[in-house]
C-alpha cells in the first residue's frame, strides 16, 4: 500500500487552490509543459489523489478504470 506512493511527486497551486500529483519520472514534463505529462492528475484535495494513487497501486494506467467505477 505505501509503496505505490513511491516515485510520485504532489505540488500545490496556490492560485488554482488544486493538488497535482505525477510521476517523477515525468518531472521535466510537468515543470516545462504540464500537458504533456502522461501521468498528471489534479484535485482540490490531497486526499483524493493519495486514494487514486493507492487504489491502482501507483500505476496511472487503471485511474480510468477508478473514475468509471
Amino acid at each position: 500500500m505505501e509503496h505505490s506512493l513511491y516515485g510520485w511527486l504532489f505540488t500545490y497551486n496556490t492560485y488554482t487552490k488544486k493538488w497535482n500529483a505525477f510521476m517523477s519520472e515525468d518531472k521535466e514534463a510537468y515543470f516545462n509543459e504540464s500537458s504533456e505529462c502522461k501521468s498528471l492528475i489534479s484535485s482540490k484535495t490531497i486526499d483524493t489523489l493519495l486514494y487514486m494513487i493507492i487504489s491502482t497501486d501507483g500505476k496511472p494506467e487503471n485511474f480510468e478504470e477508478l473514475v468509471n467505477e
